[in-house]
């Protein structure tokens, strides 16, 4: 199902890149980077049921954090790497999920885990391209916006991903102070068996 979305900025250059230290999850040559600063901030024998990535921004290519979600003695952590937080690379100390989300209904779904080193990172620009190619001609400038690695109880991996685009013809506006900018959200779900679907 296609999502349109109205950016509303103030100010303009909000979405130019910073820095030349830059993640591109656009460029499949970045992925290689990605997994080797998971494996050295989390480790890579760490066991989660879920790996996200997400960018800095709305139609910008530019990985904001990494983040994990895993069960620790029965209870639900989270953690989260910033590849720039305030000019700096941060590495949060793990987090609890709040008390009321530790209980068997909400921990219920969450008993599968794959360690870190096991993820298949090099597959996500391919799939990204075949989400591409399944998006109407009249979409431009599409642009990885977050992928989530999933863990089943049993064990097996699938993955949902967003793909963020442009309609062509439509133009940012200036609206007084404010830059407008229409974009179109694409969810697509990878199945275990790699297929890919749209949501």
């Amino acid at each position: 199902m296609i999502k349109k979305v109205l950016i509303l900025l103030v100010g303009v250059g909000v979405l130019s890149s910073c820095g030349n230290k830059a993640i591109d999850l656009n460029n499949p040559e970045s992925f290689s980077k990605i997994e080797q600063l998971a494996l050295s901030k989390f480790g890579e024998d760490k066991e989660v049921y879920k790996f996200s990535i997400e960018t800095k921004d709305h139609l910008t290519s530019e990985a904001s954090y990494l983040s994990i979600n895993y069960l620790e003695e029965k209870l639900d952590y989270g953690q989260t790497y910033y590849f720039s937080l305030n000019g700096k690379e941060k590495l949060e100390e793990p987090e609890k999920a709040r008390d009321n989300f530790q209980t068997k209904f909400f921990l219920k779904n969450k008993q599968g885990k794959v360690k870190i080193k096991d993820l298949d990172f090099n597959i996500i620009t391919a799939k990204f391209n075949e989400g591409v190619a399944m998006i109407s001609d009249e979409y431009e400038s599409f642009t990885l916006h977050s992928w989530d690695y999933n863990v089943n109880n049993n064990g097996e991996v699938t993955a949902d991903f967003t793909i963020e685009a442009r309609k062509k013809g439509e133009s940012t506006s200036l609206e007084g102070r404010n830059v407008v900018t229409t974009y179109y959200e694409f969810p697509f779900k990878m199945k275990v068996d790699k297929s890919i679907e749209a949501k």
